[in-house]
């Protein structure tokens, strides 16, 4: 916020050194119609606190970063702080789609997080890879290979194998939802007591849809944030990693119970 204009709103995450409460953040963000995004933040459960809890951990791992780099960035820390920081807004902008229930432009989202987790990876442990990626030489679909290939040099054949293999499923898929068709109509039909189908605008109510969305947002966005902890985080300041590591562990027993449902 600048002196000259004193009516600008003040940031919503704080970069210079304050620790965010994500779960703010994301209130702020979310917006939208308060029945249908209170239905869903109910509906999720936890996912909903370590949605917001990630959103905390990843603005205080980018205001890391910011700090670090100072006014001295070389191209490499540029183009991981600028990915990271697209990966942030993905990532929030998933979760209010999925509370709002706009389950159908959400679908135009789920190629970008995939994009920014897998350019996030091989950016954080790769300069070159950062270079090339801002000087606009770098596409998701090799970032995805050479991340494979990374896992397969460092003796892990058998996971390279098993990731390269869900990639590219996940890709496909990805690539599908990125274009309209009648997926994007169907998630925008609701159907009423009498079994009427209604389009909706504005969002609806999906119990479904939204545990099915905000799963896929909380996985993808521990993939990204892994990497940007593990590369920038010294193990002698070890709150961020723990914070990670709890919430990777509260996604997993989320992710167990609602198997049990």
């Amino acid at each position: 916020m600048t002196a000259e204009n004193p009516s600008e709103p003040p940031p919503t995450v704080h970069l210079a050194g304050e620790s965010n409460d994500g779960e703010a953040i994301l209130r702020q963000l979310v917006g939208g119609l308060q029945e249908i995004v209170q239905f869903h933040q109910d509906v999720v459960g936890d996912a909903w606190a370590i949605a917001g809890s990630l959103t905390g951990l990843h603005a205080d791992v980018l205001g890391r970063l910011s700090r670090a780099i100072g006014n001295d960035w070389s191209d490499a820390e540029q183009g991981v702080l600028l990915l990271g920081s697209h990966a942030f807004n993905v990532f929030t902008a998933a979760v209010g789609a999925t509370c709002r229930g706009e389950f159908d432009t959400i679908q135009y989202l789920t190629r970008a997080a995939h994009d920014a987790a897998s350019l996030v990876t091989v950016c954080a442990i790769s300069d070159s890879h950062s270079e090339r990626w801002l000087r606009g030489e770098l596409k998701a679909s090799e970032a995805r290979r050479d991340f494979v290939q990374v896992l397969s040099d460092a003796g892990h054949v058998d996971e390279a194998a098993d990731l390269d293999k869900l990639l590219r499923e996940e890709a496909e898929a990805a690539n599908v939802a990125a274009h309209l068709g009648p997926l994007h109509a169907d998630r925008l039909i609701r159907k009423d007591e009498d079994g009427v189908l209604w389009p909706t605008i504005g969002g609806r109510s999906d119990s479904r849809l939204a545990l099915r969305q905000i799963e896929m947002s909380l996985a993808l966005e521990i993939t990204t944030l892994s990497p940007l902890l593990s590369s920038f985080v010294q193990p002698s300041e070890p709150s961020e990693l723990d914070r990670f590591t709890e919430l990777h562990e509260r996604l997993r027993v989320w992710r167990s119970e609602l198997l049990e449902r």
